[in-house]
């Protein structure tokens, strides 16, 4: 299970060395919060998704935050939280593991160009 994969305790979020999220895709988890919250039922699976593909950066402490939580809404809380700490590339892995997971819809939500 990758969810019990080592992470970087230290890991770099400042925007060092790292891409920043664009304030599009920041908005769009931000407007489409509730939805992302309301229909992502296993937050693990994105997760593993994220990690799978190297995001691995979220530290150490927010990652046990995570997969600790026991309401699924809160894992979802915490990841959409990390998100844009995690740079643009993230935001596009995290798009696609909604597809993954089944969750076009969602996905589709966040593809699409604000108004």
């Amino acid at each position: 299970n990758l969810l019990s994969a080592p992470l970087d305790e230290d890991a770099d979020l400042d925007g060092e060395g790292s891409d920043v999220m664009k304030t599009e895709s920041k908005k769009k988890l931000h407007v489409y919060r509730q939805q992302l919250v309301e229909g992502i039922h296993n937050t693990n699976n994105v997760v593993d998704h994220l990690i799978s593909r190297g995001f691995v950066s979220i530290p150490g402490n927010l990652y046990r935050a995570i997969t600790k939580a026991r309401i699924e809404k809160e894992r979802t809380r915490l990841l959409l939280d990390a998100l844009p700490q995690m740079g643009e590339d993230a935001f596009d892995c995290f798009v696609n593991a909604l597809r993954h997971v089944l969750l076009s819809h969602l996905a589709d939500l966040l593809s699409a160009p604000l108004d």
